[in-house]
């Protein structure tokens, strides 16, 4: 029986971080991480986005640490041809590459939250908190369909509670129903942070790729 998951990331690898959380959910397997750059240098990935608009430009994750613009579909190419190894694996990403082949062994994080958000709101206002805000534009767009209205803030991952908490004032004050955060490095600790009672709450629900929980934002509401 193969117990090896293959992750794959659209930054570099090695990606301890990431190893140290699918570890802790799937003991039993060997985790091997792999990434869309890999073997790339600096200037390469530089120059795939000189002739890219902001909409189609990924924020990714070097080994280095750093955090690279690279083109969606540079990284969505190389992601085409990893994936011609069969295996289970695991795309470490919520944005959606539609180009990607579907296999059944092929788990993709965007999809998941899709059938995730189409359940628990098939209509009303959804409110996405992003890592980053350039991606805030695209991020709608993927996220809109008819009956759904979208709003969206900026949140980095490993924002301390004031940082939350001024990004969740933002949406807010939009009154959405659900609330998502749209990245997979968002770590599990951080949406288990948001989660705590605080008095006087006014209350998210928040999702993430594994799974929903409310979240009791407290303060001044702003006006309606």
């Amino acid at each position: 029986m193969n117990r090896t998951l293959r992750v794959l990331v659209t930054g570099e690898s090695p990606r301890p971080d990431i190893e140290t959380q699918i570890a802790l959910e799937v003991p039993c397997a060997e985790i091997c991480i792999a990434g869309a750059l890999d073997g790339m240098s600096r200037a390469e990935i530089n120059a795939s986005t000189w002739r890219c608009s902001d909409t189609d430009i990924l924020f990714t994750r070097l080994a280095s640490g750093e955090i690279a613009r690279v083109a969606r579909g540079l990284v969505a190419d190389r992601l085409s041809v990893s994936l011609q190894t069969r295996g289970p694996t695991l795309l470490w990403s919520t944005t959606a590459f539609r180009s990607l082949p579907r296999h059944d062994d092929v788990v993709q994080p965007a999809n998941l939250l899709t059938a995730m958000v189409d359940v628990l709101l098939p209509a009303g206002t959804l409110g996405l908190f992003v890592p980053h805000c350039q991606r805030l534009e695209r991020k709608v767009r993927e996220r809109s369909r008819p009956g759904v209205r979208i709003v969206a803030t900026a949140l980095a991952p490993g924002a301390d509670d004031a940082a939350f908490e001024r990004a969740a004032f933002q949406l807010v004050a939009e009154k959405p129903d659900l609330a998502l955060l749209d990245g997979m490095s968002y770590a599990r600790s951080e949406l288990a942070a948001y989660s705590g009672e605080r008095d006087q709450p006014f209350r998210l629900k928040v999702i993430t790729d594994s799974g929903d929980r409310d979240h009791a934002v407290h303060g001044r509401q702003s006006p309606a």
